[in-house]
C-alpha cells in the first residue's frame, strides 16, 4: 500500500516596496516621449476617439525665452565619467579599430543646410527600424512578444548592439508601459532577435557579435574561428597571432586564412542595414526653434505649427456636470456616465499635453542657458561639459525626466539642426587642469588633420602627440574614436587617389 505523501503548506508575509505610477502619469510619460509629429499624430487619434476633446485654434509659440547677456552664470556642476566606464569604451572602440584596420569602410560627411521653419529634411538610414520591425512580423510571435521584440529593438544603438541591461528593460516595462516580463522571458526574446539580419544584431558586446556571426558563417573554419573568440578573445583584440597559434596548434596557412575571415566581420551590424538598403530622405520636425540675433541675443520656443490647442467640448461638459435622478431614463443616465468617463479623459489628455510643453520648456530653457556660448556663437568647441544630471538639477526635474525629453527630439538653430543629445557632452582635463568638453576636443582634432599634409597624412599615434602639445593628454585609442565619430578615415585612406 503507498503511503500518502502529506504536503506541508507555510504561510510566510513578506514586505517590500514597489512604485506604482497613477494611470495619469503613465499617461504623462508616454506624451513626454512622443516628438512634435508623434504628438500631432497622437492628439488626431485622441480627438477622433473622444468626442469631448475639441480643437481650438492653433496655438501660438508663446513659451519664448531672452538672454540678453552674452555669458550666462557658472554652473558647470558636472560629474566625472567612472574610470571603469571610460576604460571599457576605449578597449572596445580599440578592438573595433584594430579589425577595421584592415578594412575599413567608406566615410562621408553628411552636411545639412535646409533650416525650414516647419520642418526640415534630415538624412539618416531610416530603415534601420523599419527593416527589423519588418523582419519580426515574419515570426509567429503573440501580442505579449511582440510588444518585448519591439521594445528590444528600440533600444538598439545605430551600430546595432543592445547596451541596455535586461533587467532594466523589465522594470522599464513594468513601470512606465505595464507589461509584466521577467529576465528569462525578455533573454528568449533576444534570441529570437539574433536570428534577424544582419548577423550580430542585438550583440551585448563585440564578443558576441562575432560569435552571432560566425555562427550564421557558411565557412569551413567555423569552429575555428569560435574557438579563437571564445577562448583566445583577449589575444585576438591584441593581434597576437603567435601565441594564438601556437596555443592551438594552427599552420601557418590555417592561421593566416582564419585570420583574414575574422577580420572580415562586420564589427557594426547596425550600419550594415544602412548600406543594404540606402539612405533616404525622412521629414523630420524640429520640437525647438531657438533665435540667435546678431548681437548673441538668444530665445527659443517650442515648435507647434500646426499644432491645435485643446479643450474640452461645452456640451459635453455641461452633461456631465448634470446629476443623474431617479426620473431620468437608463438610457439618459447611460448616457451621463459616458459623458463623464469621457470629459474625464478629454481633460486628463490635455493635462498631459500642457504637462508635455511645461517640462519641456523648463528643460530647454536649462541647456540654452548652460551651452549659450554655442548658441550664440556656433562654435562647437564652446560646447561645455553637460550631463542629463546637471540639467536635471537646476531645472528642478528627475533625471528620466529629463532622458525622456533628450530622446528624439530636435532643435533648429541659427547654426543647423541638432538633436538634443548633441549638447550633452562628457569632460576632461587639460595639462591647465581645466574641464574642457569632448565637443572641443575633436574640434581642435578636425583642425589638425585640415592642415596636414595630404601626402603625408598622420597615423592616430602623431594626432596623439599633437594634441598633447596643445594641451590636451588624449590616448591613441580615443583619437581613434573621436575621428571615426566625426566620419574621418584613418591615415591611409586620407591620401590623394585613395
Amino acid at each position: 500500500m503507498a503511503q500518502r505523501q502529506e504536503q506541508n503548506l507555510v504561510q510566510s508575509q513578506q514586505q517590500k516596496t514597489q512604485q506604482i505610477l497613477s494611470p495619469q502619469q503613465v499617461l504623462q510619460v508616454r506624451i513626454l516621449e512622443l516628438s512634435a509629429t508623434e504628438l500631432q499624430e497622437r492628439i488626431n487619434l485622441e480627438m477622433a476617439d473622444n468626442p469631448a476633446l475639441e480643437a481650438g485654434e492653433d496655438s501660438s509659440n508663446d513659451d519664448q525665452v531672452e538672454y540678453m547677456d552674452s555669458a550666462c552664470e557658472d554652473t558647470s556642476q558636472t560629474d566625472d565619467i567612472s574610470r571603469e566606464e571610460e576604460q571599457r569604451r576605449e578597449a572596445l572602440d580599440d578592438v573595433l579599430q584594430s579589425i577595421l584596420q584592415d578594412d575599413e569602410p567608406d566615410y562621408t560627411a553628411n552636411e545639412n543646410e535646409d533650416t525650414d521653419r516647419g520642418f526640415f529634411s534630415f538624412s539618416d538610414t531610416t530603415s534601420f527600424y523599419e527593416e527589423l520591425l519588418r523582419q519580426m512580423h515574419e515570426y509567429n510571435l503573440t501580442e505579449h512578444e511582440t510588444k518585448l521584440l519591439e521594445y528590444l529593438i528600440g533600444n538598439l544603438e545605430s551600430d546595432g548592439y543592445l547596451r541596455a541591461d535586461i533587467d532594466t528593460m523589465c522594470e522599464e516595462l513594468a513601470i512606465y508601459h505595464n507589461i509584466d516580463t521577467d529576465e528569462e522571458e525578455m533573454a528568449r526574446m533576444l534570441d529570437v532577435l539574433h536570428d534577424f539580419d544582419p548577423p550580430g544584431i542585438g550583440a551585448r558586446n563585440l564578443q558576441e557579435c562575432l560569435l552571432l556571426q560566425i555562427r550564421r558563417s557558411q565557412s569551413r573554419l567555423s569552429d575555428i574561428m569560435r574557438k579563437v573568440i571564445e577562448e583566445h578573445f583577449e589575444e585576438f583584440t591584441l593581434k597576437h597571432w603567435g601565441k594564438i597559434k601556437k596555443d592551438m596548434h594552427l599552420t601557418d596557412a590555417v592561421c593566416e586564412e582564419v585570420f583574414c575571415e575574422l577580420t572580415h566581420l562586420n564589427p557594426k551590424p547596425g550600419a550594415a542595414i544602412g548600406d543594404v538598403m540606402g539612405r533616404s530622405m525622412e521629414r523630420i520636425t524640429p520640437d525647438f526653434i531657438v533665435e540667435t540675433d546678431d548681437d548673441g541675443r538668444v530665445s527659443f520656443s517650442i515648435n507647434s505649427a500646426g499644432m491645435p490647442s485643446l479643450m474640452v467640448e461645452p456640451a459635453m461638459e455641461e452633461m456631465a456636470k448634470e446629476k443623474a435622478v431617479g426620473t431620468m431614463s437608463r438610457s439618459q443616465q447611460e448616457a451621463v456616465t459616458y459623458a463623464r468617463t469621457k470629459v474625464a479623459e478629454a481633460k486628463s489628455f490635455i493635462t498631459a499635453v500642457q504637462q508635455r510643453r511645461q517640462t519641456m520648456y523648463r528643460t530647454m530653457k536649462t541647456i540654452i542657458s548652460l551651452q549659450h556660448a554655442f548658441f550664440a556663437t556656433g562654435d562647437e568647441a564652446q560646447l561645455r561639459p553637460m550631463i542629463l544630471k546637471d540639467v536635471a538639477e537646476r531645472a528642478g526635474l528627475d533625471i528620466s525626466t529629463v532622458s525622456r525629453v533628450n530622446n528624439s527630439k530636435f532643435a533648429q538653430t541659427r547654426w543647423g539642426v541638432y538633436p538634443l543629445k548633441f549638447f550633452f557632452t562628457t569632460q576632461m582635463k587639460n595639462d591647465e587642469g581645466e574641464e574642457v568638453s569632448t565637443h572641443a576636443i575633436k574640434q581642435e582634432l578636425k583642425d589638425i588633420i585640415a592642415t596636414e599634409n595630404p601626402q603625408k597624412p598622420l597615423s592616430d599615434d602623431a594626432l596623439a602627440k599633437m594634441m598633447k602639445t596643445k594641451g590636451y593628454p588624449v590616448a591613441r585609442r580615443t583619437i581613434a574614436k573621436y575621428r571615426e565619430q566625426m566620419g574621418i578615415p584613418v591615415a591611409r585612406l586620407r591620401k590623394p587617389g585613395v
